[in-house]
């Protein structure tokens, strides 16, 4: 019953777009053209709204971005899974904005209904990007890992001002973060480290082409792990920790971050072999919070604010 409404509320909003498009030409809304996710990881060209005033958020990226660009009264549909960081809780607790599902059950109908202006899903959302394109613009709101983490950061923060005419707003605050890169650059460069992520109980290590990346590509640090190229991590042992025994070893709880039942990663990591490492007797085992930050808003402006604090606070 649910796939015959989708399929005719499809028809009619596309009759009806057609019939204002046909009856009203100069009313369209400014377009400009901006690069973006195909859903296969290809970058094309597409037309979207400037400056739109509908907006579906698809990611807490997006919503932290237009939430410090004062603009987060355009939100009027969002993913509301019950892991939304702290910061941004207020969106979710915000019985104006629709309930769409979550990241990987988006409920369609309710989002056609909303009339959208503009879709910014995610990585995580990429395969439906053909299913989203016959609703709205769509525009997938994620940092690029391979082009180094900070500037995939900027890049995307980027994307958004320049889709909100909000570029010039942005610059002192991007100079800011410049300047603590470079500070934090300066205390860690060559020193070693491993990045690692608890999900499902289990340690996995982390390569320079993935979260919390920003600690190598950006920072300086060495990985000794740095052959494990994935975003989620490959399954390690505590063994290998005492093997490499790097000067750092940073820890993304993944698990707490996305509410999972599990034991916290400071629990797995308090464990003989571990207390054998340098980064254990040196006080160097640095816990990445809030988790819900790092793995789920990472390319937020105020995010990157956390984030940088956590840093500057551990180092």
């Amino acid at each position: 019953m649910k796939k015959i409404f989708y399929i005719i509320f499809m028809v009619v909003m596309s009759m009806s777009f057609l019939a204002c498009a046909s009856n009203d030409i100069d009313t369209k809304a400014e377009m400009i053209v901006i690069q973006v996710d195909n859903g296969k990881k290809e970058m094309i060209d597409v037309e979207v709204p400037f400056d739109p005033q509908r907006v579906v958020c698809l990611n807490y990226i997006s919503i932290d971005i237009l939430d410090k660009l004062g603009l987060g009264d355009r939100i009027v549909g969002m993913i509301k899974n019950g892991s939304v960081p702290e910061h941004l809780k207020k969106y979710e607790d915000n019985e104006n904005i629709a309930n769409l599902g979550g990241m990987k059950d988006i409920d369609m109908e309710a989002l056609m209904a909303l009339q959208p202006d503009i879709i910014l899903s995610s990585d995580r959302t990429a395969s439906k990007y053909n299913e989203f394109i016959k609703i709205a613009p769509t525009v997938a709101s994620y940092i690029d890992y391979k082009k180094g983490f900070y500037n995939g950061f900027k890049e995307n923060v980027l994307k958004h001002t320049t889709i909100f005419n909000k570029s010039n707003e942005v610059e002192v605050i991007i100079a800011d973060y410049d300047k603590r890169i470079k500070a934090l650059k300066e205390k860690s460069s060559g020193k070693t480290a491993i990045l690692g992520i608890f999900s499902g109980g289990t340690f996995n290590t982390l390569g320079n082409n993935g979260r919390i990346s920003i600690i190598t590509t950006d920072l300086g640090f060495e990985n000794t792990a740095s052959d494990i190229d994935v975003n989620h991590g490959n399954i390690s042992s505590y063994e290998l920790l005492l093997a490499k025994n790097p000067e750092y070893i940073f820890v993304l709880d993944k698990d707490t971050a996305v509410g999972a039942e599990a034991k916290s990663a400071k629990e797995m990591l308090d464990n003989e072999l571990v207390h054998q490492t340098e980064a254990y007797k040196n006080n160097n085992i640095i816990y990445l919070e809030p988790g819900g930050v790092w793995y789920l808003a990472d390319g937020g402006i105020t995010s990157m604010d956390i984030i940088l604090k956590n840093l500057e606070n551990s180092i």
